[in-house]
């Protein structure tokens, strides 16, 4: 199977054993200079407030999954039934959040139901601080039921049809008798063969620095506007779950990388040490990340840089 043909709306590739070279990897690199932010003209106060709208607005993908969403289709009904997202389906190479899976209690004669969702579809109300699907009866009715454990056994690239282009599509090669394999890195991790990978599972993979394993990753901080994976948190130390410390790290100085046929996140260019130096993590009391932390994680100078 080749990655030939044209991206379609939030699907994915075939299953296939792609391999990614080094020099063409497009994800972000460990050293990442802040960029320099011109002050906006002092009579000019409508750039301060546009560049405010723009400021990310944070979730995490602990907090979507078990989420609850309220249907279009039950406005009028004095019985709101259970509706809630089972998981989301992540693009490990972007970061990109592509889909979510709705769990849809039964209700106006239909029956328990769940269903693949484009994550353009579902809408965050701020005010009730809720997720909302404008679906009516008749679209669910018509919706095809969605096997998420027999999507994820038989690839959700090919679940779901996606398909890359352009640059992403350059950097991945696909294996072939008597072609050696391309590394990622030289402890010879390869590109993970499918693009998309449930939240939950993503939110918990190991984290590689080079050829060691550097922890794990706790959770991934979402931009809920632009519905894309922006930090990991990864923790270092952990015994039992428990204790060790955790960093916030930008989520595209990873590559989704394949380790003896399992995922894990390779930290592309970057140390442990360099990791170690990331801005250290801890939950606000309100919301899931400080949005300073989370901007400075963003734009981290590395240990590297400075040697």
């Amino acid at each position: 199977m080749t990655y030939t043909k044209k991206l379609q709306s939030f699907g994915v590739s075939g299953l296939a054993a792609s391999l990614i070279a080094a020099s063409t990897l497009t994800v972000g690199l460990c050293a990442q200079e802040e960029p320099s932010m011109p002050e906006p003209p002092m009579e000019k106060p409508m750039a301060k407030q546009g560049a405010q709208a723009a400021a990310p607005d944070f979730t995490s993908t602990s907090q979507l999954i078990g989420i609850n969403v309220f249907l279009e289709a039950a406005r009028d009904q004095q019985k709101q039934p259970k509706a809630e997202v089972a998981d989301v389906l992540i693009d490990g190479y972007t970061g990109e959040v592509t889909h979510a899976v709705i769990s849809v209690g039964g209700f106006l004669g239909i029956g328990d139901k769940i269903v693949l969702v484009p994550a353009s579809s579902l809408k965050w109300n701020a005010t009730e601080r809720r997720y909302e699907l404008g679906w009516t009866k008749d679209e669910l009715e018509q919706r095809t039921p969605f096997d998420l454990a027999k999507a994820s056994a038989d690839g959700l690239d090919e679940a779901c049809d996606y398909r890359v282009i352009g640059a992403a599509e350059e950097a991945v090669v696909e294996a072939t008798e008597g072609t050696p394999a391309k590394v990622v890195t030289e402890a010879a991790f390869v590109a993970f063969p499918t693009r998309l990978v449930r939240g939950s599972e993503l939110m918990k993979l190991p984290v590689y620095a080079g050829s060691g394993e550097f922890g794990t990753a706790r959770d991934l901080i979402i931009d809920r506007k632009a519905r894309k994976v922006v930090l990991a948190v990864v923790n270092q130390g952990a015994k039992l779950g428990m204790g060790g410390t955790d960093y916030l790290v930008a989520y595209p100085q990873f590559s989704l990388c394949n380790k003896e046929k399992s995922a894990v996140l390779c930290a592309h260019d970057c140390s442990a040490a360099d990791l170690r130096a990331s801005v250290q993590y801890h939950k606000p009391d309100e919301g899931i990340v400080d949005p300073a932390a989370a901007a400075k994680a963003m734009h981290t100078k590395t240990a590297t840089d400075d040697a």
